[in-house]
């Protein structure tokens, strides 16, 4: 039976093989057909590769970037991303695209590629420098960094307001110190030595202590950057527990990383530091910035054009009168230029929908961009046109950077934009800005520095228009002729009896506008007498109105813009660098027609004597700028 049944048995394995051979043969990969696999998979790993490291790719900023965002917090992936942009040049992206000559922007004597910059907060340590300028950026700012380490606020400090494109920080200067900072500026400029042999024929590599020489001894022309067309900035803040008003922090900071910076910045604006706003104020922000300067201008350097400038960073909250103070501080301490502006503590009025709105701290975004803008329209014409503003605070798109341009400011800095959009913004930026100036008509110079020299040409002749206006006022204040009864004022202004009074008796006698010698009203009373000297009830509000409106002209026509009108732009006698009153300029007669002999005749008119101009002024209907 067995016997019998073997051929059987044989004849099914027999087919079962016959059909496992079919089968294999059925699924078996051809050459042709695995060559292919291979080339697909090499060939989109290569184009993924490629994608990634050029920073114009979508993918950053609609691919990497919300995944990034969905799985750390905020303070989580800034630091994730100044890992990333601090690793070797092999695993960073980068900007390959050369930058369009229109975006050409000068900033002092120095010829930026571009004028796009990353402002202070990103690259607290200085750890990405170079990864930020591989992608494009034209101007990196680290910091702030404080004499000490310190760890700053409390977490969490760092919020994000994605409604409205915004974040809120109080990270509070957490830094890891000078000393940390100087290593790695130090260690940057070692190694770019030591790959451009040719550039520092001295440099001796094996003398572990001749790298500290190299910083005095750069290529003529080379920027501490290391890269032409671009600039390094160092922000100087302030430990913590250091005092309000001491200022040997930022001192320090200029002593031992000036030498390795384009630019020093003074921060005084960050709202996360108690006490440190306060140092915005007057004589407080005159006597930091003149230290500051002391100590750069001491630093050493075998040509002076090397020295660092020095730059003050402002807040956009501040009121016209403290914007005043600030360019009155700059002028007189030799600060070469202002960034404007940094957070702001505001939240009325911005129309922000974020739940993190009322986080404390400072707010940074699009909603800042309309403060920072009225601040810096502010500032500019308060200071000479070879002091520039470097425009900061709600830049987004090309458009935004061209906003500050037309305000006049010389260069701008990005930071939240740059956190939302990701490593292609600087790209992406520039390419919008060039088409921001490919359609606006703006007449002559279509390129960036044509549009900030326009806008600021503007502003400074209409400084020099207003300081031809307070001239001719000072010539009429000085005139013998323009002799106002002070009763007529009196009458005009709607004055009391009593008030009438007490300006003196003696109603019929006229005396010149602004002049007390030999009338029978003392000096506290003549209506450009100092406010201080007036006594309450004595000068009419108008008058008081006027008083405090020359007063801030004077620094207009003090500061050096209108010397086709005779004023000066030198320091005042007294060494201080105070812009002349008005009244001493009309004393001194600088710009100003000498006095005639005086003469008896009758006052003439009222109708004659008018000043439509300061009454404008005084009625509120016309602004001095």
């Amino acid at each position: 039976m067995y016997r019998n049944a073997r051929p059987a048995v044989h004849a099914a394995a027999a087919a079962s093989r016959s059909i496992v051979a079919r089968r294999h043969a059925s699924t078996q990969t051809s050459p042709i057909r695995r060559s292919l696999g291979t080339l697909t998979l090499v060939g989109g790993s290569v184009a993924l590769i490629a994608y990634y490291y050029d920073s114009r790719s979508l993918l950053h900023e609609h691919l990497i970037m919300p995944v990034v965002r969905s799985v750390t917090d905020a303070e989580e992936s800034h630091r994730l991303a100044v890992r990333m942009l601090s690793m070797g040049g092999w695993a960073r992206p980068k900007d390959k695209v050369a930058d369009d000559e229109r975006l050409g922007a000068m900033l002092w004597d120095k010829r930026l590629d571009n004028p796009v910059g990353v402002a202070a907060g990103f690259d607290k340590d200085a750890e990405a420098i170079d990864g930020l300028f591989d992608l494009g950026f034209g101007y990196v700012e680290v910091g702030s960094v404080t004499p000490e380490p310190q760890p700053g606020n409390p977490k969490p400090r760092f919020f994000r307001l994605p409604e409205d494109s915004a974040v809120i920080n109080r990270y509070g200067f957490n830094s890891s110190g000078h000393r940390q900072t100087l290593h790695r500026l130090q260690t940057r400029l070692r190694l770019y030595a030591e790959s451009h042999p040719s550039e520092f024929p001295g440099y001796n590599p094996s003398d572990p202590l001749a790298y500290r020489e190299l910083v005095h001894n750069l290529p003529e022309g080379l920027p501490k950057s290391l890269r032409p067309g671009r600039l390094l900035a160092v922000n100087l803040g302030k430990n913590k527990t250091s005092k309000a008003d001491d200022h040997e922090d930022y001192v320090k900071g200029v002593k031992m990383l000036g030498p390795y910076a384009d630019v020093i910045v003074v921060n005084v604006s960050s709202p996360n530091t108690p006490g440190l706003r306060g140092l915005q104020r007057g004589e407080s922000l005159f006597d930091l910035l003149s230290q500051v300067v002391t100590a750069r201008d001491s630093l050493p350097s075998s040509r002076k054009q090397d020295r660092a400038k020095v730059v003050v960073k402002i807040a956009p909250d501040l009121e016209e009168e403290e914007i005043e103070g600030i360019a009155r501080a700059v002028r007189q301490s030799g600060v070469e230029g202002v960034i404007v502006s940094n957070t702001t503590v505001k939240r009325d009025g911005l129309g922000l929908i974020s739940a993190h709105q009322n986080e404390t701290g400072g707010l940074s975004g699009p909603p800042v961009k309309p403060l920072a803008i009225l601040a810096l329209k502010t500032l500019r014409p308060l200071l000479p046109p070879s002091i520039p503003i470097i425009g900061c605070g709600g830049i987004t798109t090309g458009e935004d950077a061209l906003d500050y341009a037309k305000a006049g400011a010389s260069i701008v800095q990005a930071y939240t934009a740059f956190g939302y959009k990701g490593v292609g913004f600087a790209r992406g930026i520039k390419d919008e800005l060039v088409d921001s100036l490919n359609k606006n008509n703006l007449g002559g110079d279509s390129s960036w520095a044509g549009v900030v020299k326009q806008s600021t040409d503007a502003w400074a002749k209409g400084v020099e228009e207003v300081g031809k206006d307070l001239v001719k006022l000072g010539e009429r204040i000085r005139s013998r002729e323009s002799r106002i009864p002070w009763e007529d004022i009196v009458a005009e202004r709607g004055m009391g009896g009593a008030q009438q009074k007490a300006q003196g008796e003696s109603k019929a006698k006229a005396i010149p506008f602004g002049e007390t010698g030999g009338s029978n009203v003392s000096s506290k009373d003549s209506p450009f007498a100092p406010v201080s000297a007036q006594g309450e009830g004595v000068v009419p509000a108008v008058t008081r109105q006027l008083t405090d409106f020359l007063g801030r002209a004077q620094a207009v026509v003090g500061q050096g813009h209108v010397r086709s009108v005779g004023t000066s732009s030198t320091p005042s006698s007294t060494g201080t660098g105070t812009a002349p009153t008005l009244n001493q300029t009309v004393e001194s007669g600088s710009g100003v027609q000498e006095s005639e002999p005086e003469d008896t005749r009758p006052a003439i008119q009222r109708e004659s004597r008018q000043l439509a101009w300061v009454n404008e002024v005084t009625r509120g209907n016309r602004r001095m700028v």
